[in-house]
């Protein structure tokens, strides 16, 4: 450990090198992990109990020239206190289970009893054996029973998802075992998936498997697997594979593979983006580079776009469902690493423009996310408005990001941190378990030390949705808007409506709350769109040092506050 920790030192700058070191100790320490550094600032980090690696590159990047204008949001978690979302979700008990290393919970009523079944890891006493996984059933009374457990001894198992790939009405479970994965079936409707079916190597010799994703690709009504798995033949390293079920044999015979030339990749996404009736599927690698793969026909593929985005380990990804109204699916791309000095995400959004064509529509910054941990994005409608929210789950952090399409932003609509030592947070769903309309949260926690090592918190939603409330919107005579560039190293543009003749007042404020400047004091503006350029200066012109500062602006009746980040 001192070897790795002391080469990174001397390969990066020091702010990155603590991060990382505590990091790097922390992965340690838990007993779940190995280390090694493979090639200059890049780090294969492997879960011992199930072969499970993930590649990072750790190198400082400097944060991107700030001269784009509204086409980027910067979201500062470090200052951005939790608390301030407590009132939407509130702790309502744990479920035994959970998703691991980034895999959700499989949420479905498996023995079609009327009740919901959470599919997780399963552990509760305190060693590093992890063999077990179990379906929880939630009772009449809210409690959540462990109906059936997944038991081996030597390694770690994973639930996938839940198909019923040869269509008899039956569910099945997928589980992950090492680089094979399991599909259980129940043995009547009323059982739980409980017997094995068959079992699909997913690649013949050793090697990690990740990013399995069940989808019919080729729309012949049979399941198609596509994911990412190590190949000890010619050529060496990570594929994508696509596999394709069977009915015949029982199984799954593998269709397609691809070796980019970039092979470290993970994350997988899907959908028809660019809207011709076939099928795509996206993935990112470890320097940024990104591949769509297109379904040309049956059991046919072919790579018909990549790009590269200005991030590394570009892992995280997922499609949404048209969510800024413009008849077009979306599909975004982001990874985390460093940025001077601080661990951060950044995240593009892409749609297309044209068939086999694609476009950056804008892009995000979340500081503050940390890198070597679990670092996932989902898609999930988390204000039931029938419109997909980007869900983020990182080591300590849950963020979900909506679309405001009135701002032609993102809101930060939730964070929560969660920090209980050595603990992390391995994945997030939501799902409405309570089927009120509301969707509630569901964040899988595994606890290296402490009793139980896996467990789910539920978190009740308490907030309204676009189906139960409408609130009563009044007329504003003020509208403050996001200032651009945000973050900024110089000038930002501060832009604002007004709606009548008023007397308004702009000014800044620091973390502290203490005024630094006036930029508009009691004057006079007609209605319109109007803006004002701030230097970054205080009330003297001295340069303000880097940091999180507030906008506020006023009239005798109404007051508007926005967050801007300057950076020296």
């Amino acid at each position: 450990m001192k070897i790795i920790i002391f080469a990174l030192l001397i390969l990066i700058q020091v702010g990155t090198a603590l991060d990382l070191r505590e990091g790097i100790q922390r992965l340690i320490k838990s007993g779940e992990y190995k280390i090694e550094t493979i090639e200059k600032n890049i780090l294969k980090i492997e879960h011992v109990r199930t072969g499970s690696t993930k590649y990072v590159k750790v190198e400082d990047n400097h944060m991107p020239k700030l001269t784009s204008s509204e086409d980027m949001q910067v979201f500062d978690l470090i200052n951005t206190p939790d608390s301030l979302f407590e009132y939407k979700y509130e702790y309502k008990s744990s479920i035994l289970v959970a998703g691991g290393l980034g895999y959700p919970l499989v949420i479905g009523d498996f023995n079609k009893n009327g009740k919901l079944d959470f599919a997780g890891i399963y552990k509760v006493i305190q060693d590093y054996e992890i063999g077990q996984a179990g379906i929880a059933e939630l009772q009449e009374n809210g409690k959540f029973t462990i109906e059936h457990l997944f038991n081996y001894n030597d390694s770690v198992v994973t639930p996938l998802s839940a198909t019923d790939l040869d269509n008899d009405g039956r569910i099945e479970l997928n589980i992950r075992r090492a680089q094979d994965f399991y599909n259980f079936e129940s043995t009547s409707d009323s059982t739980l998936p409980d017997s094995v079916n068959f079992i699909y190597r997913m690649w013949e010799i050793s090697g990690a498997v990740s990013s399995e994703t069940f989808v019919n690709m080729d729309h012949d009504n049979f399941m198609d697997l596509v994911y990412v798995g190590d190949d000890s033949t010619e050529p060496y390293g990570q594929k994508i594979f696509v596999a394709e079920y069977d009915p015949v044999l029982n199984n799954f015979i593998k269709r397609y593979s691809y070796r980019p030339k970039d092979w470290r990749v993970s994350g997988i996404s899907t959908g028809d983006f660019d809207g011709d009736g076939y099928q795509e599927f996206v993935t990112g690698s470890i320097h940024g580079k990104i591949y769509l793969f297109e379904n040309t026909g049956d059991n046919n593929y072919e790579m018909t776009y990549n790009d590269s985005v200005d991030t590394p380990n570009a892992y995280l990804t997922c499609a949404t469902n048209d969510i800024d109204h413009n008849g077009k699916t979306e599909f975004f791309i982001g990874g985390s690493s460093y940025y001077n000095g601080m661990s951060g995400t950044r995240v593009y959004w892409f749609e297309s423009n044209g068939n086999d064509s694609y476009t950056k529509i804008r892009s995000f910054f979340l500081l503050g996310t940390g890198v070597l941990g679990t670092t996932e994005l989902y898609s999930y409608d988390a204000n039931a408005d029938g419109k997909d929210d980007l869900v983020f789950a990182f080591d300590h952090y849950v963020i979900i990001l909506v679309w405001n399409n009135a701002e032609e932003n993102f809101d930060l609509f939730y964070l929560n941190y969660i920090n209980l030592g050595y603990s992390s947070i391995q994945s997030v769903n939501i799902y409405d378990v309570s089927n009120d309309g509301r969707p509630d949260l569901l964040i899988s926690i595994y606890d290296y030390w402490n009793v139980p090592r896996v467990q789910t918190y539920y978190l009740e939603n308490l907030y309204y949705t676009s189906i139960t409330y409408s609130p009563k919107i009044l007329p504003s005579e003020l509208k403050l808007l996001n200032n651009y560039p945000n973050p900024f190293n110089n000038t930002t543009t501060i832009p604002f409506i007004i709606n009548v003749n008023s007397n308004i007042s702009l000014k800044i404020y620091n973390i502290l709350g203490k005024e630094v400047q006036t930029l508009i004091s009691n004057k006079t503006y007609s209605p319109g769109r109007h803006k004002i350029i701030w230097a970054g200066t205080d009330n003297n012109g001295k340069d303000l040092s880097t940091g999180l500062y507030f906008i506020e602006l006023t009239n005798n009746k109404e007051k508007a506050f926005k967050k801007l980040l300057l950076m020296r």
